[in-house]
């Protein structure tokens, strides 16, 4: 028998257009892999990880995404689908968002627990803390047309503890649901009494 002595939530505070999109999920998301393309627990969990190195590295290689990722967060359409991304640019793809460098703005990713993986659904959950320290103000970030544009990061220091459900299938990432919220800056994540 089992006891559980404590239970982690992430509660993030998500209304309008955002909460539409979390109202039923995706129906990649709850769909089996074809039982005869399974993915080992361990390589899973490898691919899931290595999602936050393309972050850090701002390298769509560092990572192997499907042509058709779609990314959310907090309900939010950033990386893939249709429509204006950031500031008004295009929407990008999960791997040229990475290669814009448009997320360079993030210093690093803490805590990391990419433990959990279930090869029927092809879904990796993980938990991490990003942070985001803003010595630099101006970031240099390519656009899809590939120019080099500047965007301002007028924003003071904080961190972002985030849950991840990712989908794997023949061995890419094809669909990432995050969830996070805003915390000051070099927080612990109630855990753990280290903050990185």
């Amino acid at each position: 028998m089992f006891i559980f002595t404590e239970v982690e939530h992430l509660v993030a505070d998500v209304g309008g257009n955002n909460l539409n999109n979390l109202q039923t999920p995706r129906p990649s998301l709850v769909t089996e892999v074809p039982s005869g393309d399974p993915i080992p627990r361990e390589v899973m969990l490898i691919i899931a990880a290595s999602y936050y190195n393309a972050i850090l590295q701002s390298s769509g290689e560092a990572t192997l995404f499907a042509d058709n990722c779609e990314r959310r967060e907090n309900g939010m359409v950033t990386a893939g689908g249709e429509g204006p991304g950031f500031a008004g640019i295009p929407m990008q793809g999960c791997f040229d968002q990475m290669n814009s460098r448009g997320l360079s703005y993030i210093t690093s990713i803490d805590l990391q627990r990419v433990w959990i993986a279930d090869p029927v659904t092809g879904l990796v959950f993980s938990l991490s803390h990003f942070r985001h320290a803003f010595e630099t103000k101006v970031l240099h970030v390519y656009g899809p047309d590939g120019k080099l544009t500047e965007r301002k990061m007028e924003y003071e220091p904080f961190d972002f503890p985030a849950a991840h459900i990712q989908k794997i299938q023949n061995y890419r990432i094809s669909d990432q649901e995050a969830m996070g919220v805003t915390r000051p800056y070099r927080s612990t994540n109630g855990w753990s009494q280290f903050w990185r």
